[in-house]
């Protein structure tokens, strides 16, 4: 026979959970620090030419705070990359679905895509700089994850 067993919640438990909640919105607020100003000097300068001492002032954050999120520039660069994927796919994607049909839809998620790819930062950060930082491979991931996977499973 098998005991049936309640997990019970203590005020100490309650506590930690509490202080646990609490210190994830500083982290989160820091990681979108570190993102943002990374974004603007990788989207402006390039990879090659951003120091971490440059986000590091840019954002205003401690050097050991960026390393608790981030172990490197190339994993900060891949977070900025990988975030400006997913905005690139909301945007087409809304485009898209004011289409009339199958053709229209095509149109407005491309003519969507071409607006954004007007900006040199996300020329830079999506086109120009990811198959050298990130290497063809992880390049290919994200744009098959977030763009051209999605729109081949549609």
């Amino acid at each position: 026979m098998r005991a049936n067993y309640q997990t019970v919640q203590s005020v100490y438990n309650l506590a930690d959970d509490d202080r646990r909640r609490q210190a994830q919105g500083p982290r989160r607020l820091t990681r979108e620090r570190l993102l943002v100003a990374a974004r603007e000097l990788f989207g402006t300068r390039g990879y090659d030419a951003t120091s971490i001492e440059a986000v590091l002032e840019t954002s205003g954050v401690a050097r050991g705070a960026l390393y608790h999120h981030f172990a490197s520039k190339t994993e900060l660069f891949n977070a900025v990359a990988e975030e400006l994927f997913i905005e690139i796919a909301a945007r087409t994607g809304e485009a898209a679905r004011g289409g009339a049909d199958p053709l229209d839809r095509l149109r407005a998620g491309s003519h969507a895509w071409l607006e954004m790819a007007l900006d040199p930062a996300v020329q830079r950060i999506t086109l120009l700089d990811p198959p050298a930082v990130l290497g063809w491979e992880r390049w290919r991931d994200l744009d098959e994850r977030h763009t051209l996977g999605v729109c081949g499973r549609a």
